[in-house]
């Protein structure tokens, strides 16, 4: 569950960021081909290349749903939206603007994620462990686990520890937001 739900967000979150930084892979000394060999065939039983989409669509999709939930809840748009009710159409729009660019973003860095993975998977692990964790992923029990991701994901008691954790965060948003313009506004312009 833990590794789909990385897979997840780190497919969702890291896109723009591995588009920015193929330099620093670049230092890192290369993988062992039978290693690597081996990470590629886990990563296809875990995730096969022709369900992939749907596995990731249907595992995003909650957890996007529980970030449009907590973002209606923040009071300010709350506010705006009670003062006027147009606002309401504006902020569903952006909403799926936001998700289907999320999506989109998923979809594009797919194969690089799946690369890189796969590349990281066989500096973490021997053959051996790679081997073993995908006769795991072979088994009924193995492939029941994954067939049942997507609802594991949308299980309300998940939702509701998501849906916490993005209101917990949204709630502290505004003062952060206030420290970092403070701080930028109190640099001092004469210096650079």
């Amino acid at each position: 569950m833990i590794r789909t739900i990385v897979m997840a967000a780190g497919m969702l979150l890291a896109a723009p960021v591995a588009a920015q930084a193929p330099a620093a892979a670049a230092a890192v000394a290369p993988v062992d081909p039978a290693r690597l060999a081996a990470s590629r065939a886990l990563i296809d039983q875990i995730m096969p290349p022709a369900q992939r989409d749907a596995m990731m669509t249907s595992t995003i999709t909650p957890m996007i749903a529980n970030m449009r939930e907590s973002m209606t809840k923040d009071s300010r748009l709350a506010q705006m939206v009670s003062e006027d009710p147009r606002v309401q159409p504006i902020v569903d729009r952006f909403m799926n603007r936001v998700i289907d660019e999320a999506m989109g973003s998923v979809r594009t860095s797919m194969p690089q994620m799946f690369d890189a993975m796969a590349i990281a998977y066989a500096r973490q692990f021997t053959v051996a462990q790679l081997n073993e964790v995908n006769a795991f992923y072979a088994t009924p029990t193995g492939r029941a686990f994954m067939a049942k991701m997507p609802q594991i994901m949308a299980d309300p008691a998940v939702l509701e520890a998501q849906r916490a954790t993005m209101t917990a965060s949204m709630g502290r948003m505004p003062d952060l937001m206030k420290e970092f313009q403070a701080e930028i506004a109190g640099l001092d312009k004469t210096k650079k």
